[in-house]
């Protein structure tokens, strides 16, 4: 977890904010070990978190998201998501959470009736389903969107390029966080494995699984 303060520190009355980044186990069932939901019992130490999902790769930065407006009503923002045909939904991948201790009051009530077949997810819709702050489907990307030839229809850049300048601009210049969906997890795959089993992909889409692999060289020592 990585700490952020405003000038001034706790102290000085600045907030306090942290990345928070945690490993869901994709049970069946897991009421007792559904662990991103506790990230809501951290308003004792800080205002305000963003949290995502280890499968994933930042490509841009994510500062702003301190930023973004959130109040009482709508204390959470999160991205659409955007291979569901339920409006609105989002994708519990990456979170922004305006911390209180009613709002975890809010979800620990919430999590005492969870049901089979209940996740996470599933949760944060259901809760604030009318009460979020809607991101764009760019904060969660799914490398799919790469497998394919066809660009997503959110995609905004070069809309007279043919798909492939398409789906790589993209990449480049618009797509905040990839989220590892197809083929397999990030640490599961090199490049050289994802180009074997996915030959008519996307260059992008081996290309991430390269990316990953060479940030986890350069941090995990």
């Amino acid at each position: 977890m990585k700490e952020e303060k405003e000038p001034g520190g706790a102290e000085g009355g600045g907030k306090r904010f942290a990345y928070a980044f945690y490993v869901t186990n994709n049970l069946l069932y897991y009421k007792d070990v559904m662990t991103k939901l506790l990230i809501f019992k951290l308003y004792t130490t800080y205002d305000r978190i963003v949290y995502l999902d280890t499968d994933q790769l930042i490509l841009q930065s994510i500062d702003h998201l301190f930023d973004i407006p959130l109040t009482s009503i709508s204390p959470v923002a999160a991205p659409r998501m955007h291979w569901s045909n339920l409006v609105p939904d989002i994708t519990s991948t990456l979170l922004v959470i305006d911390l209180s201790e009613g709002l975890w009051n809010r979800i620990e009530s919430r999590m005492s009736r969870l049901v089979v077949g209940e996740y996470d997810m599933d949760v944060i819709n259901d809760e604030f389903r009318h009460q979020m702050v809607i991101l764009p489907a760019k904060y969660c990307s799914i490398n799919s969107v790469w497998e394919i030839s066809t660009p997503p229809i959110f995609a905004t850049v070069a809309p007279a390029a043919d798909n492939a300048t398409r789906l790589y601009e993209y990449y480049l210049r618009e797509a905040v966080v990839a989220h590892f969906s197809a083929l397999g997890k990030s640490w599961s795959f090199t490049r050289e494995q994802a180009e074997r089993l996915k030959p008519d992909a996307h260059p992008v889409f081996w290309e991430l699984y390269g990316r990953w692999h060479g940030l986890k060289e350069r941090a995990c020592v």
